[in-house]
């Protein structure tokens, strides 16, 4: 018999609408109150369950006819919940070991629940009181999505960096019914999170090293103007973004002379080609971070660069910006270290860029308001092998040359329709500039004559584009040299150096925490060898200090702001431990392993943490000597 002494669906919807807009309004979508498959009754001890019937004529009971609140008990009971961070529920039914899991959990940990049939969900909500469930502010409900939509919306709310431990609990009658469903959904969810981690721990190795060297470069950061200061300065101004491929050597000396008609954007590799050119670009554009790119800028006296403006990321390497001899602007590409810092040095100016230095040097020219917009050198392929035109480091330092025989090579058509050798790598950026130019209100010439960058762009030669759009002079150097104003670094260094001083203040706090928290452990396991033999010891309370020692460091971690970033990679190689230690079945073995798990998280936050004392202490050095008016070096 159907249960209809009541109807919950308004209320059970209305926490819905608030939480999750696009559920609430495919559930109002769905026609029928209740599928004919579906009916609810009373179970022996009076909480309502519902039975299914397949199209085969087959009924399955959702829950325990006898007591399916003990039966969602007995789901918590089974499970080791010491270091689950992540719960991901396969299968709602009615909600009984859902609501059992979410009152065991703790606060931080998140909820995930798939539920394959939308219809069913409705028909369940109609019938049973699900406002407690509903509203626990950790559960994610993915309902009604093929396996792909559930990704979709898992990699939406899923935090990765949170992620220690996953338990994946499956509905035992759903692993039955719709066990392709549910192996299909589990597959593609651990797919995602190996690629989000992995996403993130590349990211996170180079987070170090890109905090170091913005804090080793603090006081070009504080004293230097932002790029900002010219955004829409050249409005409808003709600009030439040159890059340093082969095809360079074709048509690089018509832009001799034209320094006061269009304004030259040079990326960091195509600068010395100009320069022993006899043309000067009024910007160069340097971004990356690895001590590599100082390659491009040593050959080049210091001398030779006065009168042309760096327009440079905050993480490049020290070397390059003690090295140039012009003027130095910032122009930021994006990092948590620059959105703290905006607060005492305000907005640099910020720009995009994609894996080449030439889509920053692109992004500059259209921030200033440049039109047209005219690439030169951009081959993005490799012409009679060669990676590089004429006169650039790869010239100097004797490889300029890749052997075409080699694996990863494939063949892309060039502008003349030609079979040229490129790699992945370079036909993503070409397609990165396609879709960018494609936004763009404005005309976007490719004179590079050569080349496999052809959608989207008028294809003319440098010296066609520039006898059509550069009859005028406008002077852009000395443009730039009057619209650029000069931040107040004395000021904003004291600002600065006080902010970095609260953090170093946070990253001593970690310091001590880390060694106390292995001086505990060390009391209590110094020279035991087998847990075992740790007769009528309190692994329970160990841990608990420990989780709370830990809660304590992710505490410290966002009070750090950027810094806390830095500790990331520690705490995924302490979560993979963890998962690892909690799946040995000798408890004795299992509470070991995972005291060495926190033991090895502690170690590797103590030296983190003297790295990050020694970058602060030398970022707070720098500024006082700024503001004591002494131009230093690193």
């Amino acid at each position: 018999m159907i249960v209809r002494e009541h109807n919950f669906l308004d209320s059970n919807l209305q926490i819905i609408k608030h939480k999750d807009r696009e559920l609430f309004s495919r559930l109002r979508k769905v026609k029928a109150k209740q599928p004919p498959f579906v009916e609810f009754f009373p179970s022996k001890s009076g909480p309502i369950i519902a039975r299914l019937q397949t199209d085969e004529g087959k009924e399955y009971l959702l829950h325990s006819y006898y007591d399916p609140l003990a039966e969602g008990e007995g789901v918590v009971k089974r499970i080791n919940w010491r270091g689950v961070t992540h719960v991901l529920i396969l299968g709602f039914g009615c909600g009984y070991h859902v609501r059992a899991i979410l009152n065991r959990v703790g606060e931080d940990v998140e909820v995930y629940v798939i539920e394959p049939d939308v219809t069913l969900f409705k028909a369940v909500i109609e019938n049973m009181d699900m406002k407690d469930i509903l509203s626990h502010k950790n559960l994610k409900l993915f309902v009604g999505l093929q396996p792909m939509g559930v990704v979709g919306m898992f990699y939406k709310v899923f935090k990765v960096q949170d992620l220690k431990s996953i338990e994946v609990v499956k509905h035992p009658v759903y692993a039955r019914l719709v066990s392709r469903y549910f192996n299909e959904v589990e597959r593609r969810l651990k797919e995602a999170i190996r690629l989000l981690l992995t996403n993130l721990i590349t990211s996170m190795v180079s987070t170090i090293r890109d905090q170091r060297n913005m804090l080793y470069n603090i006081d070009w950061i504080v004293k230097s103007p932002g790029v900002g200061e010219l955004f829409g300065r050249f409005r409808g101004r003709p600009a030439v973004v040159v890059s340093a491929g082969p095809s360079l050597d074709k048509n690089i000396y018509y832009l001799r002379g034209m320094e006061d008609r269009v304004l030259i954007v040079s990326t960091d590799t195509g600068m010395n080609a100009l320069l022993s050119h006899g043309i000067r670009p009024h910007i160069v554009a340097v971004g990356d971070p690895f001590e590599s790119d100082y390659n491009c800028f040593m050959f080049t006296p210091p001398e030779e660069e006065e009168g042309i403006w760096l327009v440079a990321d905050p993480r490049v390497t020290p070397r390059i910006l003690n090295h140039w001899g012009g003027s130095v602007m910032i122009g930021e590409l994006g990092s948590r270290f620059m959105n703290w810092l905006k607060q005492f040095v305000g907005d640099k100016g910020t720009l995009v860029a994609w894996g080449s230095v030439a889509t920053q040097a692109m992004s500059i020219a259209v921030n200033l308001g440049a039109n047209p917009l005219i690439f030169i050198g951009q081959d993005l392929s490799f012409v009679d092998g060669r990676k590089y035109a004429s006169y650039t480091y790869g010239d100097y330092l004797g490889n300029n040359y890749v052997p075409l025989n080699g694996k990863g090579f494939t063949l892309e058509k060039d502008l003349f329709d030609r079979d040229v050798p490129t790699v992945h790598n370079m036909k993503t950026y070409r397609d990165w500039f396609n879709q960018q130019i494609s936004q763009l209100p404005i005309t976007v010439i490719n004179a590079t004559e050569g080349g496999i960058m052809r959608e989207g762009v008028i294809c003319m030669s440098l010296r066609e584009a520039l006898e059509i759009h550069a009859k005028e002079p406008f002077y852009p150097r000395e443009t730039i040299n009057k619209m650029i104003r000069y931040p107040k670094a004395d000021r904003d260094a004291k600002s600065v150096r006080d902010g970095l001083r609260q953090l170093l203040t946070v990253v001593d706090e970690i310091y001590n925490l880390a060694v106390s928290v292995q001086k505990e452990i060390d009391e209590v396991f110094g020279g035991v060898e087998d847990p075992n033999k740790l007769e009528g010891f309190n692994w329970n309370e160990i841990l608990f200090k420990l989780e709370s020692s830990e809660k304590e460091l992710r505490a410290l971690m966002k009070k750090g702001r950027f810094v806390g970033d830095g500790f990331f990679v520690i705490l995924l190689n302490f979560g993979r431990l963890m998962d690892n230690a909690r799946k040995n079945p000798d408890e004795v073995k299992r509470n070991a392993e995972q005291v060495a798990s926190y033991m090895e998280l502690f170690k590797g936050v103590e030296q983190i943490a003297l790295k990050y004392r020694k970058m602060l202490c030398n970022a707070i050095d720098k500024l006082n000597v700024l503001i004591q008016g002494v131009k230093v070096h690193a």
